[in-house]
């Protein structure tokens, strides 16, 4: 139950950030950013990503 909990919690979390990303002044720009972003953190190099944007 209580990993249950923590897999909501997160879930919550990153749908708020998506949506901030989504409606950010950058509009689908932000969202696409963030794609890349954890593209390249389930690749597991932090490094900013070097696709085009």
């Amino acid at each position: 139950m209580f990993v249950f909990l923590i897999v909501v919690a997160l879930l919550l979390l990153t749908t708020l950030y998506v949506a901030r990303a989504a409606w950010s002044p950058y509009g689908g720009r932000g969202r696409r950013r963030l794609l890349h972003w954890a593209r390249g953190w389930w690749r597991g190099d932090q490094a900013e990503n070097r696709d085009e944007y």
